[in-house]
């Protein structure tokens, strides 16, 4: 997985130093809706490499979220929201950015909405459940079923259940060891009755040979 990760940044990182050594990347002078000059960045033909090999990490990672769905609940993470909102919003923002006609304003409001977005499902899904579910370290959290519960049987680590799990462990834990309290102290017990037992015969014993004496004398 890191192998991805670091392959992808190389990628990109190779894509902008060509063009920063070709001198590829140029600006012009356009205009917004309000008839107002400003420069505009004017990207090279290659650009197209580089969106395509965006939209196959979208697709690699679409992939990797649908096939950890029967993986067991602690070691997965919640990818399904996250990669379907960050796919859709991608999507958009390409297509606009394309379009000649659309005024500049509306392109950057809308990068920067699909932005926020993103940054919000990623960091509410993958992390402010978690440490919010640590946080209470209790079995009757607050946190909605809704969130922990999400389409592909994903639910985040650290989550209600399993601090349930964990709770349930340490009850489990310590009737155990109570259980092996009481074992030591049955088995205490036994040797008492046992040695009383033994005293018991000695007693009768004892008994019968005053009795046979009594009866001789």
């Amino acid at each position: 997985m890191y192998g991805i990760v670091i392959f992808m940044i190389l990628f990109h990182i190779m894509i902008c130093t060509l063009w920063t050594i070709l001198h590829k990347i140029e600006s012009e002078p356009d205009l917004t809706g309000k008839k107002k000059i400003y420069q505009r960045c004017k990207y090279p033909k290659t650009r197209t490499y580089s969106i395509i090999f965006n939209f196959a990490v979208l697709f690699l990672g679409c992939y990797f979220s649908y096939q950890i769905r029967y993986v067991k609940r602690n070691f997965q993470e919640n990818l399904v929201l996250t990669v379907y909102v960050y796919v859709v919003t991608m999507i958009i923002t390409e297509i606009i950015n394309l379009q000649d006609k659309i005024s500049i304003t509306v392109k950057d409001s809308l990068s920067a909405a699909a932005t926020i977005l993103n940054t919000s499902v990623i960091l509410i899904y993958l992390y402010f459940i978690k440490f919010y579910a640590i946080y209470n370290n209790t079995a009757d959290t607050n946190i909605p079923i809704d969130l922990l519960s999400l389409p592909g049987k994903g639910e985040p680590f650290g989550s209600k259940t399993n601090l349930i799990n964990r709770s349930n462990d340490s009850n489990i834990n310590r009737f155990l060891s109570n259980n092996n309290i009481n074992r030591s102290n049955d088995s205490n017990i036994n040797r008492f009755l046992s040695n009383n037992n033994i005293n018991r015969s000695i007693d009768s014993n004892i008994s019968r040979f005053l009795s046979n004496n009594n009866i001789i004398d």
